[in-house]
């Protein structure tokens, strides 16, 4: 069941999730991370599905806390130990060992947590390895089970995943491509999404004016050194998002698209 914050924010499409990474185990790191996106007043932050570090996390920062999992039986001592989000997602590392997901897996996960866990909020990240056809018709499939909200990926960093599907990923091709799914799914299915892999503070808000109710951030600020650079970059987002209205990003999007391939563009010319 969805806190009264984070509906609020996927209502007026400024939730702001801060990733810690589904990978990262380093409790220093991952409180320094949760302080600064307490701070910074983001929706809610994303860390490894480890109970321990829910438990640490829980102890520092009132907002909630999602987990990263595609294993289900994984999941319950973080639910216990304060977790109240669950995203299916964060595929990276599987990309690496050459592992896509199939529509059929990502489906028969999503069933069982709402089957094992009913009154947890859940997402489910829609793998960009789809077509846009085959993503549409996921998204819709994980609406028909009453998924909560959705999150797209850009293409991916590993170089087998580029050999494998001849998808090339630059910074400028992996936001393209996130935000072409965003655009895509948002005009076929009413389920709010988060827009995520390398937004910036910048294309954040061409997320939101093409049909996301929020985005994630992870990279931009794990690579920042203390708590004082995570906040001031956190707040500078979270201003963005809610202050900026649908007026003023048509204007400043006359000059960050000059730097960004247009997801429309992106959308036609790969899929």
């Amino acid at each position: 069941m969805m806190t009264i914050d984070l509906t609020d924010a996927l209502t007026e499409r400024n939730l702001l999730k801060v990733i810690t990474g589904i990978n990262n185990f380093n409790v220093d790191k991952v409180s320094q991370i949760a302080s600064a996106a307490e701070l910074g007043r983001a929706t809610y932050i994303d860390i490894a599905a480890n109970d321990y570090l829910v438990d640490i996390v829980r102890q520092q920062t009132q907002i909630p806390i999602c987990i990263s999992s595609i294993d289900p039986s994984n999941l319950y001592k973080c639910i216990r130990n304060g977790a109240q989000i669950v995203e299916i997602g964060n595929y990276d590392s599987f990309y690496r060992q050459g592992f896509n997901f199939s529509i059929d897996r990502i489906l028969l996960i999503a069933k069982q947590i709402k089957d094992y866990f009913p009154e947890i909020t859940l997402c489910v990240t829609i793998p960009h390895h789809l077509s846009i056809k085959k993503q549409i018709y996921l998204a819709q499939r994980l609406q028909e089970i009453n998924v909560d909200f959705l999150q797209t990926e850009g293409i991916s960093s590993h170089r087998e995943y580029e050999l494998k599907t001849d998808k090339i990923s630059t910074p400028i091709n992996k936001i393209a491509s996130t935000l072409s799914t965003t655009y895509a799914i948002s005009k076929a299915v009413p389920l709010p999404i988060i827009t995520a892999s390398g937004i910036s503070h910048m294309t954040s808000l061409i997320a939101i004016k093409y049909g996301a109710s929020g985005i994630g951030i992870g990279n931009a600020i794990q690579q920042l050194n203390g708590i004082q650079d995570m906040t001031n970059f956190i707040k500078i987002i979270k201003r963005k998002l809610t202050h900026d209205s649908i007026q003023e990003i048509d204007y400043k999007l006359s000059t960050i698209c000059s730097s960004v391939i247009s997801p429309k563009k992106e959308l036609l010319l790969n899929h």
